[in-house]
């Protein structure tokens, strides 16, 4: 993804978190720390993004945001963008923060192996809690095709 893109990251964050979405300052720190930013796009429709954050020191890559743009839910762009964070992750951990009530993000964590660490209070704001979860992964296998690149 590129810096270019993110006029339609914000569109389609705002669409997926309504109020919660984030802002441009979060997405511009990404960039300026050099994360993992990847987009899921069909023609120049942008279908989803994934941005994550590597700390080599603690041995964790922190997926900070992921969205799909609500129109294209479960068809597998969210998978593709977890599966593709893995590829690029340096380290050998996988980290993120879901909140608790969203059901069908955590199942799709748990089936592609995270574990449930930790629940965080008020993680996401008065009465919103988050739960940790992470991921220990092995080497990606190169041969594995992504369906949206």
């Amino acid at each position: 993804m590129h810096i270019r893109d993110l006029a339609d990251v914000i569109r389609l964050e705002r669409r997926a978190f309504g109020r919660e979405a984030w802002g441009w300052a979060g997405f511009l720190i990404g960039f300026a720390f050099g994360g993992v930013f990847l987009q899921a796009a069909r023609g120049d429709k942008m279908l989803g993004f994934v941005l994550a954050q590597g700390r080599r020191a603690t041995g964790e890559t922190w997926i900070l945001n992921i969205a799909v743009d609500p129109d294209q839910r479960n068809q597998g762009i969210g998978r593709t963008l977890m599966l593709a964070v893995e590829a690029e992750a340096a380290t050998p951990r996988l980290r993120l923060t879901v909140r608790i009530d969203n059901a069908a993000a955590r199942h799709l964590y748990r089936s592609l192996g995270y574990e449930e660490l930790r629940l965080r209070r008020g993680y996401y704001g008065q009465g919103r809690d988050g739960m940790e979860m992470e991921k220990r992964i092995t080497p990606y296998d190169s041969q594995q095709e992504l369906p949206y690149e």
